[in-house]
């Protein structure tokens, strides 16, 4: 009975979100995913990617890659929005095979990232933060009404983006 409840609560706090957008203006680069992460993580409180996201600050960086994966894998419904329904599934997939320094631009050309205009091509080439939970959060984000300008500033701080 309870996970009804708590399913029928869970969604993301627009008010909540632009406190978040706050703490990420403020942030130092080197804390900007992390302050995200706990900004969307408390914003989203009760959805799978929000849960997620605030457990990112306990993680040490080398297990982002399986925080990302973890992510998509807990909401594939929000992954298969940002990257061609199931296409998306086996373009994640095939991450793992590729060189660190190719993912970025793997993602943005098959899932045709360019599309939300959180980010350029560029930006998000050169960005050093999460690779999956950026578009996904931002989704979800969407789905609750969260303004498009606290939207863009969360993702680009999860992708390690200046806002």
């Amino acid at each position: 009975m309870w996970m009804l409840v708590a399913a029928a609560v869970a969604g993301c706090d627009p008010k909540m979100a632009d406190r978040g957008v706050k703490a990420v203006k403020s942030a130092e680069a080197a804390m900007r995913v992390e302050i995200a992460a706990v900004s969307v993580g408390a914003s989203c409180r009760g959805t799978p990617l929000g849960e997620n996201a605030s457990q990112l600050g306990n993680l040490q960086p080398d297990m982002r890659p399986t925080f990302d994966l973890r992510t998509a894998a807990e909401s594939p419904e929000l992954w298969m929005e940002v990257c061609g329904g199931t296409a998306g599934i086996r373009i994640l997939a095939d991450l793992p095979s590729l060189p660190v320094e190719e993912r970025r631009a793997h993602l943005w050309s098959q899932c045709d990232l360019g599309r939300f205009d959180w980010m350029s091509e560029k930006e998000w080439l050169s960005a050093d933060g999460l690779l999956v939970t950026p578009f996904s959060a931002g989704v979800l984000l969407g789905q609750h009404e969260v303004k498009p300008a606290s939207t863009k500033v969360l993702v680009r701080g999860l992708a390690g983006l200046n806002p």
